[in-house]
């Protein structure tokens, strides 16, 4: 890019025939030659060595499955993506600019990098909401989740044992995957919400008292019969009314599991 701006310099410069002649004008164009000549070959030599280094059949950067069982964590998804693909797209990229010839073996997959590298983010983001979902469940949490864990890896199975990254129905799979991931992700923050907000209602039960009454005001005996039961109705449609809403939200946490 640098040279290519002190290119453009150089044919203004030489163009302006207003400007007067200096002395040292043949040897800097001559300098300026040599040095354009050192930087084409060396570039050159990099694209040599770059077309020599890189596999001759690129289709074997994506015959693999989509994604695959991380070794290290039990349980979560990797994207299987070869790791030399979206450089080596990138390095094709950069010498497609510079005019440097991109061997023809690669040439039929690089005119379909963009969409195979957004594809390769959609897998990604797949992978990404799988792992999010067990990230955020305890050890009992996934018991309590089995049946939906278990529907979740049957959906994404397919990117597992089946779907390469050159398969026509690639699309259709992770478009379906991430609805289905989508959805479960929202009942697992629904779940999450109600939990917290259940135990709020059991600490308000648990702290509630069941009579409140002010000694220096208690008065004759009818009077304080009158105050005690009061204050026992009014503590007991309170807690009565906290138990309403628990049972309610665990109904709707019921909805959710009751399919499972």
């Amino acid at each position: 890019i640098r040279m290519k701006k002190i290119e453009r310099l150089k044919d203004m410069l030489t163009n302006a025939h207003y400007l007067p002649k200096v002395w040292c004008q043949e040897e800097k164009l001559k300098m300026f030659k040599s040095t354009v000549s050192n930087i084409t070959n060396r570039i050159e030599r990099y694209n040599g060595t770059w077309c020599s280094s890189m596999s001759s059949q690129p289709n074997s950067y994506l015959t693999r499955f989509l994604i695959n069982r991380s070794p290290t964590h039990g349980g979560l998804l990797e994207c299987n993506i070869d790791r030399n693909f979206i450089p080596l797209m990138a390095e094709a990229k950069y010498f497609e600019l510079i005019e440097q010839p991109i061997p023809a073996y690669l040439t039929q997959v690089y005119t379909k990098s963009v969409k195979l590298i957004n594809l390769t983010n959609k897998v990604m983001n797949l992978v990404l909401m799988h792992n999010k979902i067990l990230w955020s469940l305890s050890d009992k949490e996934r018991l309590l989740f089995k049946e939906h864990i278990m529907t979740m890896d049957r959906k994404v199975s397919l990117g597992l044992f089946r779907l390469t990254y050159l398969d026509e129905m690639t699309e259709v799979f992770i478009k379906e995957s991430l609805l289905h991931l989508e959805e479960l992700q929202d009942f697992v923050d629904i779940y999450k919400i109600i939990n917290s907000v259940i135990v709020r209602l059991v600490e308000d039960i648990a702290n509630s008292s069941m009579l409140n009454i002010t000694v220096r005001t208690l008065g004759s005996l009818e009077r304080f019969k009158r105050r005690m039961k009061e204050s026992r109705n009014l503590s007991v449609r309170s807690i009565g009314e906290n138990y309403r809403r628990i049972i309610e939200y665990i109904i709707v946490i019921y909805d959710g599991f009751e399919t499972h």
